[in-house]
């Protein structure tokens, strides 16, 4: 079985859905699936076409046409999306995506339609109508599963109804092989890591923080990761 696995970023980028992909396309190898993965190009150094220990990659800069009303380049990138499903001829595409780049999915959809299931790992803070990507999303897809009940309600709510095209799979990850060593409370320090977005809630770990020195004058706080809230958060850090 062929699945082409659509997701915001990939590797070499940090965060939960990424750590998670980069278990879940191995062990679904192993089991004789075959995957490419389609990716936003985050950053001009990662190469367009790439491979991660036999897993091919395809970068392309989703969001650029569209945050500049640029139709040719919307074309070029539909284009692209086009070429890789024929190419690829995937039995069926793996959305884990709620960002721009699902726009050229439906853009693409092809009159041989490809089965699609959708995860739903996280959802914007926005209020959801009929005309949105996501809204149109949930209704296109064959098959919806997210991780929690918490989030299946949600979906829920999103569509109108109770779905029944929809499962509830918790993640499951590899845990390290590495011996926990002896906390050392002395110096007491916070790390945070992950993907550095407004929904992690970094800022609330920065104000806590804030409580905490006073208390612990030697206490440290990490965080430790990238994204478009970074800059932000360092000036939170900077005026504590």
């Amino acid at each position: 079985m062929k699945i082409l696995y659509w997701t915001g970023l990939f590797w070499p980028n940090i965060g939960g859905v990424e750590v998670l992909s980069l278990q879940f396309i191995p062990a679904m190898q192993k089991r004789g699936y075959e995957f490419i993965v389609l990716t936003s190009r985050s950053n001009p150094n990662l190469s367009e076409k790439d491979n991660y220990n036999g897993i091919p990659i395809y970068r392309y800069y989703f969001h650029n046409g569209i945050a500049n009303n640029n139709i040719e380049e919307i074309k070029k990138i539909k284009k692209k999306v086009d070429e890789i499903k024929k190419d690829f001829n995937p039995d069926l595409i793996h959305i884990n995506s709620i960002d721009a780049s699902i726009f050229f999915h439906q853009l693409s959809n092809t009159s041989d339609k490809i089965p699609t299931l959708f995860t739903v790992h996280s959802l914007p803070p926005y209020s959801i109508n009929n005309n949105t990507l996501l809204k149109k999303m949930l209704n296109s897809a064959e098959w919806i599963t997210t991780a929690s009940e918490a989030m299946l309600f949600e979906v829920n709510k999103i569509i109108g109804e109770n779905i029944q095209h929809s499962s509830l799979i918790y993640y499951g990850l590899y845990m390290p092989g590495i011996e926990p060593a002896q906390l050392q409370f002395n110096k007491p320090c916070l790390l945070c890591l992950g993907r550095v977005v407004a929904e992690k809630g970094f800022d609330l770990a920065i104000d806590a923080f804030a409580q905490i020195v006073p208390l612990f004058s030697e206490a440290r706080l990490i965080i430790a990761g990238d994204g478009p809230a970074k800059h932000n958060l360092e000036k939170k850090a900077e005026e504590l």
